[in-house]
């Protein structure tokens, strides 16, 4: 494998990844794959970047563990191969044009018919992609059983995707996207066949775990500091953690948000969601308001023709979507909350609407205040709503306890 081009360029890819505002430790195991792709990729038996991940299929690391190494990689050969940087327009592609071209004919041609199809309907460009790759990866794995056509697939195929003996080796989201494509299969490609993928499908439980968020005493600590103008913070990143706080504006939101979409004199904020598509319309306090208004007047760049609110000020590429993670991180801590597990902008939307359940506000209200497309979206928050769940409680007082328990 040739790894000269890598050692000469991969510096710039380092610099990019932390001009942008990409976490720290995502970028340290950028550093360190690329240390061993250095050491390692002149082995004889490692002529390519998928030979170099192979090696890591016999180290007995988790899937998710293989996940985020195959990440990496593809993006590390990607910009190696293509000079292309990380960025949504350019995904990981590493085994993924690969498993496409080893399908058969009839697979292939079920794979482009079914990606026409769901394109008609809609939906948002980077959810075919995940759906395809989904789909590819299946039929990819049906193809390696000796399977050419739907009528050669059996049972234990379908079943050897999921499970490794008793073994999970995939969960009840890569099953349900899966049974949801069969369907799809079968409204657009009438045929028995699809069907009896769909009966095949095992019933994967869906584990749920409890949101990560923030706490009350979390919470005031962020208002502080957004209140704060001495608190270290800019007007920019203030403004965006406030709209996060107080509007529960989703991240890409934000980064989207446009002058036009502010009315100063009804003190509200226009949206199309970026996620829904859904138009929403919010009010804003006069602190977000006066702060936003800060931010454009003395720290926003003056750029004709630039529409959009925040900005980057020292950068080609102006838009800030890549560096609101960041951001986060920054206010974070600053408010001294800078040891949890669960980052981002969407700590600050769920604590918003916990603060609305808490406050009484009913369903209804929070679901459009908040841009939900379904009600079932509320139940995350619910999770936390500390408040109503200790309404649940069961007392104990018909269940005697021995005095000793406790001693």
């Amino acid at each position: 494998m040739d790894v000269n081009n890598l050692r000469q360029v991969y510096s710039y890819l380092i610099s990019y990844l932390e001009e942008n505002g990409y976490r720290e430790k995502y970028i340290r195991s950028f550093k360190s794959e690329v240390k061993k792709i250095l050491e390692t990729g002149t082995i004889p038996h490692i002529k390519s970047y998928e030979d170099y991940y192979n090696s890591y299929l016999t180290k007995g690391l988790s899937p998710k563990a293989l996940a985020q190494r195959r990440q990496v990689i593809g993006l590390i050969k990607q910009f190696d191969c293509q000079g292309k940087y990380p960025s949504g327009a350019h995904p990981c592609r590493l085994f993924q044009k690969n498993r496409y071209e080893t399908l058969s004919a009839h697979f292939k041609s079920i794979v482009d018919n079914w990606e026409l199809c769901i394109k008609e309907t809609g939906l948002k460009e980077s959810s075919v992609a995940t759906k395809r790759e989904t789909f590819v990866s299946f039929l990819s794995h049906l193809s390696s059983c000796g399977a050419k056509t739907y009528e050669d697939v059996t049972e234990n195929m379908v079943m050897s995707y999921f499970f490794i003996g008793n073994e999970h080796i995939r969960g009840y989201i890569t099953c349900s996207r899966l049974k949801r494509i069969m369907k799809e299969c079968i409204s657009y490609f009438p045929d028995g066949e699809y069907k009896k993928i769909l009966l095949y499908m095992p019933t994967i439980r869906n584990i749920k775990k409890n949101y990560p968020y923030l706490t009350e005493d979390e919470s005031s600590k962020i208002m502080s500091v957004l209140k704060d103008e001495f608190s270290g913070l800019s007007y920019r990143n203030r403004a965006i953690g406030l709209l996060a706080l107080l509007c529960g504006l989703r991240s890409c939101d934000i980064a989207a948000l446009k002058l036009d979409d502010i009315n100063w004199e009804k003190e509200t904020i226009s949206v199309v969601q970026q996620k829904t598509g859904v138009p929403l319309i919010l009010p804003f306090s006069p602190l977000v308001g006066n702060t936003i208004y800060d931010y454009i007047l003395l720290e926003r760049p003056k750029i004709p023709g630039e529409d959009h609110v925040f900005l980057i000020n020292d950068r080609k590429v102006r838009h800030i979507s890549r560096h609101i993670n960041h951001i986060c991180e920054k206010i974070l801590f600053k408010g001294g909350i800078a040891d949890r597990e669960k980052t981002g902008f969407h700590l600050f939307r769920h604590r918003f609407g916990v603060m609305l359940l808490n406050k009484g506000v009913s369903a209804p209200v929070i679901t459009a205040a908040m841009g939900h497309s379904s009600p079932n979206s509320l139940d995350t928050y619910l999770d936390s709503d500390l408040i109503r769940l200790k309404e649940c409680g069961l007392s104990i007082e018909k269940f005697p306890i021995r005095k000793g328990v406790f001693q």
